[in-house]
C-alpha cells in the first residue's frame, strides 16, 4: 500500500494511473482530473478483473487487496453504513498492517492469494512487537488487529480476488469491566472552576462547555460533539418556575438503528443558558459543528480523551485537589457514570434513568451504575442496629393507648326504624 489513496493523477501524463499487480496502468483519458469518483470505480473494477484473471491472479498482491477493500468501505461511509470516524481508524490500521516487513518483505507486496494463517500470525506478531509499548500487546490487542484484517480477507474470497478464505475466525476475549469510582457533585463544580480559570482562549472555551453539558445531561461524549445547532430545540418545555428546557435531538446515534427512534438529549436550564449566550455571540449556520478541537475539526474520541488528560495534569500541576490517576480520575465518560448513579440514588425509576440516558436497563444497572463508599457504610449500619426490645412497661402503655382509642370511637346512633315484634301465641281451642 504505497499509495493509499489508489488511483492518482499522473501531471506528467495527464491521466489517472495506478500500480496493479506491481504494474502502473493508465485510466482511459475520458477520465477528467477532477472527477475522482469515476477514477475509483475504474481502479475498483481494475483489480477485481486482474483477480479474476488466472494469471494475474497470482501476481496481486496484498496492498491492490486492501486498497480494493477500502474503496468499498469507502462506498459503506458514503451510504452511511459506516461512520467516517471507523473508516478512519480502519485505513490507518490496515496502512500500518501493509507496511509490516517479514521474511525479507512488507506485508503489502506478498502474493494476495498465498497468504495463509501462518503468514497472517506472523504480521500480527510483527505488528505487535514493532509497537513502542511493547507491554501493551496483550491477547486482547492482538485478537483487534486479527479482527481487522480478517474481514478484509473474507471481502476478497467474495468478490473472487482470492480464491477462497482460508484464515479461520477469531473472537475477541471478554472484556472485563472496568473499576470505576464516581466523582461527586462537589468534584464536578470544582473541576468546572478550574477549566473556567483558564478558559482564554477559544479552544479552552469551548472545552468548558462540552464538560459543563456532559455533568448536566449525563450524555455521551460523542452524542454531543458531533450535534450540530440546528438539532437543538430551544424551548421544548418548561419547569414549574417557568425556565425553558432545551432537547438536542440526534437522528445518528448508537442504537438509532436498533430501535428506529432519534437521541433526545434533554437540556436542564443551568446547561441550556450557556449553550444560549454562545449561540448568540457567534451566530452560527445550522448545519456547523457546536464544538471542534483546538484544530477546528470534529472531535474525535483520541482527541478527547488527550485533552482530558492534558487538563488533569495542568490541574495537577496547578494545585488543585482533582482526581487525575487511578479508577476515579476524570475522563470524558466518567459524568455519565456519575449522573447514573445519582439518579438511581434519589429514587428515579430505572426505566425513566435509562430513558433519560439513551441506554438499557440492563445496561444500565451492568455499566452505570455504581454505589459509593458512603452508601455503603449507610446501609451496612441499617444491618448493624439492632430491633427494638419491646418491655412490659411499653406493653402496658399500648394497652392503655388502645382502650383510649376505644373510647374516642363515635358511638352508633340508635335506629328510629320500628323493630319487628314477635306474634303473640294463640289460644288452644275448648
Amino acid at each position: 500500500m504505497a499509495r493509499p489513496g489508489a488511483p492518482w493523477f499522473w501531471k506528467a501524463k495527464q491521466r489517472w494511473a495506478a500500480t496493479i499487480c506491481g504494474k502502473q496502468v493508465l485510466a482511459p483519458r475520458e477520465i477528467e482530473r477532477d472527477d475522482r469518483i469515476t477514477a475509483l470505480e475504474w481502479y475498483a473494477a481494475t483489480v477485481r478483473a486482474a483477480a479474476i484473471n488466472d494469471e494475474a491472479a497470482g501476481e496481486l498482491t496484498v496492498g491492490d487487496g486492501l486498497e480494493a477493500y477500502l474503496l468499498a468501505c469507502r462506498d459503506r461511509v458514503a451510504a452511511g453504513d459506516l461512520t467516517p470516524d471507523a473508516f478512519r481508524v480502519l485505513s490507518c490500521s490496515l496502512g500500518v498492517a501493509a507496511r509490516v516487513v517479514f521474511d525479507g518483505s512488507p506485508f503489502h507486496a506478498k502474493p494476495v492469494a498465498k497468504v495463509d494463517r501462518k503468514q497472517l500470525d506472523a504480521v500480527i506478531a510483527n505488528w505487535a512487537t514493532g509497537r513502542k509499548k511493547k507491554a501493551d500487546a496483550g491477547p486482547g490487542y492482538l485478537a483487534a488487529m486479527r479482527c481487522k484484517l480478517q474481514p478484509a480477507f473474507r471481502w476478497m474470497a467474495a468478490q473472487g480476488i482470492v480464491p477462497a478464505y482460508t484464515l479461520g475466525d477469531s473472537r475477541m476475549p471478554t472484556r472485563s469491566i472496568v473499576e470505576t469510582e464516581i466523582c461527586s457533585r462537589a468534584t464536578a463544580a470544582k473541576w468546572l472552576r478550574w477549566l473556567r480559570s483558564r478558559a482564554s482562549t477559544e479552544a479552552h472555551a469551548q472545552f468548558l462547555l462540552l464538560q459543563r453539558l456532559l455533568i448536566r445531561t449525563g450524555a455521551r461524549p460523542s452524542e454531543l460533539h458531533r450535534a450540530r445547532w440546528g438539532d437543538v430545540a430551544w424551548d421544548a418545555a418548561r419547569t414549574p418556575d417557568g425556565s425553558a428546557v432545551g432537547v438536542i435531538t440526534r437522528a445518528e446515534w448508537k442504537s438509532g438503528k436498533k430501535t428506529g427512534q432519534p437521541r433526545r438529549i434533554l437540556l436542564p436550564p443551568t446547561a441550556l443558558r450557556p449553550l444560549r449566550h454562545r449561540f448568540e455571540a457567534i451566530r452560527p449556520a445550522a448545519d456547523d459543528l457546536i464544538f471542534r478541537d483546538p484544530k477546528g475539526r470534529e472531535w474525535s474520541a483520541s482527541e478527547l480523551a488527550r485533552e482530558c488528560r492534558n487538563s488533569r495534569n495542568a490541574a495537577a500541576a496547578a494545585g488543585w485537589d482533582l482526581p487525575a490517576v487511578g479508577p476515579g480520575r476524570i475522563r470524558p465518560y466518567q459524568w455519565r457514570h456519575t449522573a447514573a448513579s445519582k439518579l438511581i440514588a434519589d429514587g428515579v425509576a430505572l426505566p425513566t434513568t435509562a430513558r433519560l440516558l439513551g441506554t438499557s436497563v440492563a445496561m444500565l444497572l451492568k455499566t452505570y451504575v455504581h454505589t459509593d463508599a458512603q452508601r455503603l457504610l449507610a446501609a451496612a449500619m441499617t444491618l448493624d442496629r439492632p430491633r427494638p426490645v419491646r418491655s412490659p412497661a411499653t406493653d402496658a402503655s399500648s394497652e392503655v393507648d388502645a382502650g383510649r382509642r376505644a373510647a374516642r370511637r363515635p358511638v352508633p346512633k340508635a335506629s328510629t326504624r320500628p323493630r319487628a315484634t314477635a306474634p303473640k301465641p294463640r289460644r288452644p281451642r275448648a
